[in-house]
């Protein structure tokens, strides 16, 4: 669990809802338990898996924010205020999941 929270210390020191979440990781209805995923490990994993790609944004409170596009750059959805949410929506796809537990070792 330390070493978990450290890692996305790390990675998400801008996100701190996503950090808070991530923390939180040891709760079984959380999804990818154990490691929080950088922007590029997850655009990658959209890129290898899927025809959807990641952009950054702003959202209306000036605040970064990020957008699932389709092959054609079209929005899929509301922006996501932070990476946690990016990775728990788009690890429902199973191809998705299993190149991202690469990374960890971790399968679903």
């Amino acid at each position: 669990m330390v070493a978990a929270a450290l890692h996305c210390l790390a990675l998400l020191t801008n996100h701190k809802t996503a950090l808070r979440k991530c923390e939180s990781a040891n709760q079984p209805d959380l999804p990818m338990t154990n490691t929080c995923y950088n922007f590029q490990q997850l655009n990658e994993a959209l890129l290898s898996c899927t025809s959807y790609y990641l952009t950054k944004e702003t959202n209306e409170d000036d605040n970064l924010a990020y957008a699932l596009r389709d092959g054609c750059g079209d929005q899929s959805g509301d922006l996501f205020d932070d990476l946690y949410d990016v990775q728990a929506h788009i690890t429902e796809h199973q191809n998705v999941f299993n190149y991202l537990a690469n990374f960890t070792g971790e399968q679903k």
